[in-house]
């Protein structure tokens, strides 16, 4: 078996996958169909790794090896095959797309919630009022109109008091508005060519490594026999 011809040609393949993989991405411009696109790169370079290990399998099977030394070399081939893993090639849109930072709007107006109109006797005037008559009857044995009265209008002053310092709405700091102002949002936009040629040849460079591994580990198998 002439295994360097065999690495040979493996090379050359992969060089004109990522070769043809870039030219096609020459006509495409969002990133779905990218992504789609790679996911074919993925599928091709699986179906070439078992290509590879039959055309190896069958020339062992024409060697003249015993029955035995013939099943354990190929139980060991179709093993090393099984631990190949291949990644799949995810892109991500910071990779290949064009990416522009816009600011956000300089007027930030704080979201406040509806608040209800509500006059100068309100909620806490009522409970208040409640709690002032009845701190009157405790105060004096029987009761008296005008301490019933008084009582009653100062319960209800205490309560006006809490139910407006209760609803004001919180206010935010010039910090958190700062913050809020500077704070870029992020926009992606086609593809971008250049950008995608980089990551295609990263992939190539990764893949080439992994099938040079993966040959070996082959020959060596082989060699054993």
């Amino acid at each position: 078996m002439n295994f360097p011809s065999k690495a040979q040609s493996i090379n050359d393949y992969l060089d004109k996958m990522y070769d043809q993989l870039i030219k096609d991405s020459a006509f495409i411009s969002d990133f779905e169909t990218l992504q789609k696109k790679c996911n074919v790169e993925t599928r091709k370079l699986s179906n070439y790794s078992i290509a590879i290990l039959e055309e190896i399998k069958n020339e062992v099977t024409k060697a003249s090896l015993t029955l035995d030394n013939n099943k354990n070399v190929i139980a060991e081939l179709d093993g090393i095959h099984r631990n190949l893993a291949i990644r799949p090639f995810q892109l991500t849109k910071e990779e290949c797309l064009y990416v522009e930072q816009a600011p956000v709007s300089n007027q930030v107006h704080p979201k406040q919630g509806k608040q209800e109109r509500q006059g100068t006797f309100n909620k806490g005037t009522g409970v208040g009022a409640i709690v002032g008559l009845g701190v009157g009857f405790f105060i004096v044995k029987s009761p008296n109109p005008l301490l019933l009265v008084i009582s009653t209008l100062s319960g209800a002053l205490v309560g006006t008091i809490f139910r407006l310092a209760s609803s004001k709405p919180p206010v935010n700091t010039p910090k958190e508005l700062s913050a809020s102002i500077e704070k870029p949002v992020q926009r992606f936009g086609k593809v971008n060519k250049e950008k995608f040629e980089t990551v295609v040849r990263q992939r190539k460079a990764a893949i080439q490594t992994l099938f040079k591994q993966y040959i070996q580990q082959l020959e060596e198998a082989c060699r054993r026999y």
